[in-house]
């Protein structure tokens, strides 16, 4: 038992109202199931045009499936309190290193905050707008889709978002879960109804469609086939039908990593569900497994009614910034873009529209939830300022911790929208994938370190005299170090680890490990033994 006021409190003060559905859609939301195939596929097929995406994803889901999903599942039962991995790596391998891996995860979703919130003005809405001014024949929607991309615009809509949708999660996780059913049954719609038109749709009408929405913005007639021809010109491997083995690189990366991101996040809310294992498994496994199937129908879908050598041509010249692309830059070629060429029912595509902004801005919230719950955690072990960990006693959320989160969402905007240079130089990847590393080697080494906790959890199955949960930490960590390496030195990825990048990412760190040190000394200082509180887990 740790020695009295070790803890700021005896009580976290959240309550448990997240059911197993809303624990699963908390997930799909935060990974961004409708928007995600957006950039899943973009990348894949332009980081690796010769490799079988279907296939990458189907070993890349199982490999996920047996080492992240059950380290996750593992640990966040054993111990079912908010805060995610600081509250498992911090307790089973060093207080320090639990902290700083964390404070990384924090960083990098800040950085996720402000790009995502910059691409809803930029490229959610204009889509939308775009396709229905073509559809009705109203140039002034045409105009002002191409508007919505200025930086002032885009940062007017995104500031929209993160200062309002930063109310939702601030009333409570009750009102808040049921905010999220409804948003996620037309998520979901318009999701089905964007894949059931394109997989649906014949080719030939596609492209007289695509012919027609191109030249409403002033391209040439049959734009499809000279997008083909720019695109071989400036380098494209165009026309490879895809039927590759998959390549290590490309199941650890444009599979394998985007699978991984976001089907963890419910770990971060455990000490708010009501069936922790129930909810998590729903959570983590269900939430991987409807990524990984979304992503192999749109591909489906895409390869069979838009074709693959256009896809890869639109994809490319958009990737590169390529003149040769005629489309608005607001109008990227998405699968939702496609999907809404192919009616004219403007009912149909202002639900598409509505559903995919859903998508992206339901990310949002989701993402101050999990900052200001690993804030709160480090409040309670006395590593940051206690004010972070106050919940309010109204609606039992931590409500200065997610006003931090949005002035820090906001900063990122600022940054994203004015500074893109200096935002390309945060390695968000790296930083998040050392938060990866770590939860797996804590997953590997728990049922070690941390026996009676792992003997009490429902997870201490066994294979021989091994833990299951040390097999998939193993594997989880190997996978996440491969894939971080991969990102970091291949070409096809255009990272260039400059000097300025080192400085960033290297500040980065220290900063977490300052705060964490003088945190400590601060502490001592008052008589108190920060290190004690990690001896336990955190108060319920």
């Amino acid at each position: 038992m740790a020695q009295k006021d070790v803890f700021t409190r005896t009580a976290s003060g959240l309550i448990r109202h997240v059911t197993p559905s809303g624990a699963l859609l908390f997930n799909m939301f935060n990974y961004s199931l409708g928007c995600a195939a957006w950039f899943v596929i973009a990348d894949a097929v332009f980081v690796f045009p010769q490799g079988h995406f279907i296939w990458a994803i189907s070993i890349a889901a199982f490999l996920v499936l047996v080492s992240g999903c059950y380290s996750y599942v593992a640990l966040s039962t054993a111990m079912p309190r908010s805060g995610g991995d600081y509250v498992y790596v911090s307790r089973i391998l060093s207080p320090a290193i639990g902290f700083v891996g964390n404070w990384l995860h924090v960083m990098a979703f800040f950085f996720w905050l402000g790009m995502w919130a910059g691409m809803v003005g930029t490229w959610s809405f204009p889509v939308t707008l775009a396709t229905v001014g073509a559809s009705a024949n109203i140039p002034f929607l045409m105009g002002l889709a191409e508007s919505l991309a200025t930086p002032i615009n885009s940062f007017v809509v995104g500031s929209v978002f993160i200062i309002g949708f930063s109310i939702l999660p601030m009333l409570g996780m009750r009102r808040y879960m049921r905010f999220q059913l409804v948003m996620g049954i037309i998520g979901i719609a318009g999701f089905i109804l964007t894949l059931i038109l394109l997989m649906t749709a014949d080719r030939s009408f596609f492209l007289r469609r695509f012919s027609e929405f191109s030249e409403h913005f002033g391209a040439v007639q049959d734009y499809a086939s000279v997008a083909i021809g720019k695109a071989k010109a400036e380098g494209a491997q165009i026309g490879l039908p895809f039927r590759n083995l998959p390549t290590a690189k490309i199941i650890l990366t444009a599979a394998l990593g985007n699978l991984v991101w976001g089907f963890f996040n419910s770990s971060y809310i455990a000490g708010e569900m009501k069936k922790v294992e129930r909810s998590q498994i729903l959570a983590i496994v269900g939430g991987m497994l409807a990524a990984a199937v979304s992503l192999i129908l749109v591909m489906w879908a895409l390869t069979k009614t838009v074709g693959l050598e256009l896809f890869q041509s639109l994809n490319y010249l958009f990737t590169l910034g390529s003149e040769g692309y005629a489309l608005p830059w607001s109008v990227p070629p998405y699968y939702s873009t496609f999907a809404s060429l192919v009616t004219d029912n403007i009912a149909a595509l202002c639900f598409i529209g509505v559903a995919m902004s859903i998508w992206a801005v339901m990310y949002i919230p989701t993402v101050y939830t999990v900052i200001s719950r690993c804030l709160m955690a480090w409040s309670l072990d006395r590593v940051a300022p206690q004010f972070l960990g106050d919940v309010n006693p109204r609606y039992k959320v931590p409500i200065k911790g997610i006003i931090v989160a949005m002035i820090g969402g906001e900063i990122s905007l600022l940054i994203y929208v004015y500074r893109a240079a200096f935002f390309k130089m945060i390695p968000a990847y790296s930083l998040e994938n050392i938060s990866f590393i770590l939860l797996g080697v804590a997953a590997m080494v728990f049922p070690y370190w941390k026996k009676e906790i792992f003997e009490a959890s429902p997870m201490n199955q066994r294979i021989g005299r091994v833990p299951i949960v040390s097999i998939s930490g193993f594997i989880f960590a190997v996978i996440s170090a491969l894939r971080s390496f991969i990102y970091l030195v291949d070409p096809a990825y255009r990272f260039v680890w400059t000097l300025p990048v080192t400085g960033v990412f290297l500040l980065v760190i220290l900063a977490g490990i300052l705060l964490f040190y003088g945190m400590k000394l601060y502490n001592r200082k008052k008589g108190i033994d920060v290190g004690l509180a990690f001896k336990e887990i955190p108060p319920e």
